[in-house]
């Protein structure tokens, strides 16, 4: 708790007094992230368990990102698609590092756990959604089942937690 109060003055006094006007980062999702990632470690889910999740949620919010600017500028361009993914996955890796997630000493195959554990989500992540899409089209673009879209991925992402608990 005393990680996500820290977190919100950091950003809050930053981007009230420091901040450019331009810049583009989101202190709510930082201070959800950071939530999140307390609360995991409040009811003592394993950093590879949260970070699968945090992955795909990385994930997901690069790609919402690129859909925002490719609809409201009406500009599709893949270097800025990379680069809008990239930035999703710098500023989660910069709210973990204020939050003290890397510490160099929780560490599985060389990696720190959490970070061991995005990477799982961001691989688990585009199979799901491709899974979805594949669905959609072979019902001629209709759902088979209400929530299609969301639980798809849900479901991926808890058998790859499930798989790696399990495992590790």
């Amino acid at each position: 708790m005393l990680a996500f109060i820290s977190v919100f003055l950091i950003f809050s006094i930053y981007h009230l007094i420091l901040a450019p006007s331009a810049l583009a980062f989101c202190p709510v999702c930082t201070i959800a992230i950071g939530t999140g990632f307390e609360l995991s470690h409040w009811l003592g889910i394993d950093d590879i368990i949260s970070g699968i999740w945090l992955g795909a949620l990385t994930l997901y919010l690069g790609f919402w990102a690129v859909g925002f600017i490719t609809k409201k500028f009406h500009f599709k361009n893949g270097f800025l698609s990379l680069l809008l993914i990239i930035l999703s996955y710098l500023l989660t890796w910069a709210s973990l590092q204020l939050l003290g997630a890397y510490t160099g000493q929780n560490l599985i195959f060389g990696l720190e756990r959490v970070g061991f554990g995005i990477i799982i989500g961001s691989l688990v992540l585009p199979p799901a959604l491709s899974f979805e899409k594949y669905l959609r089209r072979k019902n001629r673009g209709q759902a088979y089942f209400y929530f299609q879209k969301a639980l798809i991925p849900v479901s991926f992402l808890l058998a790859a937690s499930l798989l790696v608990n399990l495992l590790i």
